[in-house]
């Protein structure tokens, strides 16, 4: 509103950079300016602050770190996977381009594309600049508003759909409440990807029943679709339904499995 030039407001206004308050400030701001009928408790005064970092100003708060968000990615699912790699904590370049399954000299390419969001430390690792972005990327990873906990049915599927979210996937729910065919559904782009997941070793069996059911369902809806085997040491494998072998079943062994997810779904990318 106040620094686009269009604006009726462009220059009757100028910024103003506001720090984050020291701790004890921030605390005394939440408790003395508290309403007398509802005091806010020392301790819960700085459990918020703990959190939010003392940042004196953030109103509708998921709002605004929604806005700030989707002005720095875009539709670029490498630089939401990019946020989301270092909303944990500080990284080196090769720890994010592994989480993001890309190459050290991209990754570097996002981070600067990322702008005044990510800081360079004096050890090298990079850093997301504020805290409560951080805090608010990791709320709305699996376990947050994308993969609602409630939702999943199991570890093998929650396992699968952090791992879909760390590739880069925009939305992973699950699909059991339709009662489908499919386990999760992934969207990356225009794709949509169906996944049924199987607690197993490889190579996975299917029923022909089971197995029509996931063709026709996949067809229907227009959905590419694989499926993901989650094995006992917790490695995922995911598996190409055009290299199964059929007998009197359907089986997909290590010669269907997919080495890169991402380029499998968008061979241009």
């Amino acid at each position: 509103m106040i620094t686009r030039e269009h604006s009726p407001f462009f220059q009757h206004f100028s910024l103003m950079y506001v720090e984050p308050f020291h701790p004890a400030e921030a605390v005394a701001l939440l408790v003395d300016e508290s309403r007398p009928d509802r005091p806010i408790p020392r301790a819960i005064a700085e459990r918020a602050v703990a959190a939010l970092g003392g940042h004196p100003f953030y109103g509708r708060l998921a709002l605004y770190l929604q806005l700030a968000f989707d002005r720095a990615v875009g539709r670029s699912t490498y630089l939401a996977a990019t946020l989301e790699a270092l909303s944990d904590g500080p990284a080196r370049v090769t720890d994010v381009a592994a989480r993001i399954h890309a190459g050290t000299g991209d990754t570097v390419r996002y981070l600067e594309r990322l702008g005044d969001l990510v800081r360079k430390r004096e050890d090298g690792t990079y850093a997301l600049e504020d805290p409560v972005f951080a805090l608010w990327l990791r709320w709305r990873r699996p376990g947050g508003t994308v993969v609602p906990m409630t939702v999943l049915g199991d570890a093998a599927e929650r396992d699968v759909a952090i791992h879909l979210s760390n590739l880069g996937f925009e939305l992973v729910y699950a699909s059991r409440a339709s009662r489908g065919a499919f386990d999760l559904l992934a969207i990356r782009g225009a794709v949509q990807l169906a996944i049924q997941v199987k607690r197993s070793a490889l190579p996975v069996a299917f029923k022909p029943a089971e197995w029509q059911r996931m063709v026709a369902d996949a067809r229907r809806f227009g959905w590419r679709w694989t499926i993901a085997a989650v094995d006992a040491e917790g490695a995922i494998h995911f598996l190409d339904p055009a290299k199964a072998r059929r007998t009197k079943g359907v089986r997909l062994g290590a010669g269907a499995a997919i080495d890169n997810l991402v380029a499998w779904i968008d061979p241009a990318r």
